[in-house]
């Protein structure tokens, strides 16, 4: 195990196409890899896998342009229900009122794009080194110009079973491989615990009324001083 932070590299991809892609053409699918730089004795560098993460680039702009139903874009799986229901507002085709008083009237002046973090899963002998920080850093640098919003669901990923039984067999794997059950302690003390990781970096806790869920933003129009003030080095 590193005893200081090690540098990272992030590794972005994702795929496109032609033809009648229907709700796949107004989201974009990323995944991430995490990866430790180690350089050997004669500056040489390789990369060890450490952890990875799963983004959704939502592209309401190019919907709303084209006249596609927004709705078809948030009923299209399991996870995007589940993040786009409490936080879009079918009938009015915009944020629900509790995001826009929260964030105000500038969100969504040059986009209604929205990047919703799916997870960020890092290895269980490298975590506590601070690095799932600095890859959000990574992530909001990559994507600020490109959206509105950026929203995740702060939950420990050990005690929503629910969710992870939809995954697929690849992620059902590299979640064992995770050793989530491991964990011991109260779920509400866990959940506090990665809300305040999040909050350290400016993003902002919104109770909404379609769901119970911990639901935090961050505004690229309100520009996130923390997470800017995080260092990379």
């Amino acid at each position: 195990m590193f005893e200081e932070q090690p540098l990272l590299k992030t590794r972005y991809t994702f795929e496109s196409g032609t033809g009648n892609l229907e709700d796949d053409r107004y989201i974009t699918h990323i995944n991430g890899e995490i990866l430790a730089i180690l350089i050997d004795e004669e500056a040489n560098e390789s990369f060890m896998p450490i952890g990875k993460f799963e983004l959704k680039l939502v592209h309401i702009t190019l919907a709303i342009n084209t006249n596609y139903p927004i709705f078809d874009i948030c009923d299209s799986s399991m996870d995007m229900r589940a993040m786009m229901f409490p936080i879009w507002d079918m009938e009015t085709a915009e944020l629900v009122p509790e995001i826009q008083e929260a964030l105000g009237d500038d969100i969504g002046i040059t986009t209604n794009d929205i990047l919703i973090i799916n997870k960020i899963q890092i290895v269980k002998k490298y975590r506590g080194l601070g690095l799932a920080p600095k890859v959000l850093k990574d992530i909001y640098m990559r994507f600020e110009d490109a959206v509105s919003l950026f929203v995740l669901e702060a939950f420990p990923l050990q005690i929503n079973e629910e969710r992870v039984k939809y995954w697929s067999e690849q992620e059902k794997e590299f979640y064992a491989k995770m050793d989530y059950q491991s964990f011991t302690g109260n779920e509400k003390k866990n959940t506090k615990k990665i809300m305040n990781m999040y909050k350290s970096i400016g993003f902002i806790h919104i109770p909404l009324e379609k769901t119970d869920g911990i639901f935090m933003f961050s505004a690229t129009c309100l520009n996130n001083r923390k997470l800017r003030k995080l260092k990379m080095d």
